[in-house]
């Protein structure tokens, strides 16, 4: 293990400062085989975490971005803004605005749900509006 003057830390390697200028601080390196980080926490209820912080003086800037994995429930969730906004569970299942996940890709929102589109010209799909129009055109075929 090295730590250079500038304060970043190596483990298996010393080069730090040729790495990506954004994420020099901690580098973790085995150039002979697979290398990784091991997070371990204890008990049914703990948490393993990674914290993205903005600053100290309040929970949503000490935890302003966050992966989590919860042992009592064996599921990862990524938070941004201080609040959960993806989960994948036990099963796989994968929820985006839902916490409590019911189906392969459960897709919670408040507003109208859109889908966009690679083209970049902010044109969407208004799935309420879709399944309007397909019911719709279902009835009148019938």
């Amino acid at each position: 293990m090295r730590i250079d003057s500038s304060g970043r830390v190596g483990i298996g390697a010393s080069n730090m400062s040729s790495y990506d200028t954004s994420a020099q601080n901690l580098l973790v390196s085995d150039t002979s085989a697979s290398s990784g980080i091991t997070i371990r926490s204890g008990g049914g209820t703990s948490f393993g975490m990674i914290h993205f912080a903005d600053g100290t003086s309040s929970n949503a800037e000490k935890r302003a971005g966050r992966i989590l994995y919860g042992h009592s429930g064996d599921f990862m969730s990524l938070h941004t803004a201080n609040s959960e906004a993806l989960r994948i569970d036990s099963s796989g299942r994968v929820g985006i605005g839902a916490t409590d996940v019911n189906a392969p890709l459960e897709v919670r929102n408040q507003s109208a749900l859109q889908i966009r589109t690679s083209t970049g010209t902010g044109n969407y799909w208004n799935l309420a509006e879709m399944m309007l129009l397909v019911t719709f055109s279902w009835r009148t075929m019938v």
